[in-house]
């Protein structure tokens, strides 16, 4: 059985002062082509900063009922075992993101029906 998606994206983070920070810009199917949105993700308090798995405190650009909105939510990132990094919005999006370089990562998430 497959899973089905309401919609694709993509998001890009500049990863600022050692992972506390994740800025990013976002963009999926479901928008006008030129509409970027913006994220940006905060650490919790008490945890590594030499690592960009954890708990981070985001908030995301999106668009419901074709108004932009703002979403707040934790976002969980984990290592996986073939170094690419699981990310999860809390019941919003899932995702799969690649380090681009030491100080960004890309991830290709999706929002389950």
């Amino acid at each position: 059985m497959s899973l089905k998606y309401a919609y694709h994206g993509i998001a890009v983070y500049e990863i600022i002062d050692n992972g506390r920070i994740l800025s990013g810009i976002s963009a999926n199917n479901s928008l006008s082509p030129t509409l970027i949105l913006s994220d940006i993700a905060i650490k919790q308090g008490g945890q590594s900063l030499d690592t960009l798995s954890g708990k981070y405190d985001a908030c995301v650009m999106d668009v419901e009922n074709n108004k932009e909105v703002v979403v707040r939510c934790e976002l969980t990132i984990t290592l996986r075992p073939d170094n690419t990094y699981n990310f999860v919005w809390r019941d919003r999006w899932e995702g799969i993101g690649f380090k681009s370089g030491n100080n960004h990562v890309s991830v290709s998430y999706s929002h389950p029906l």
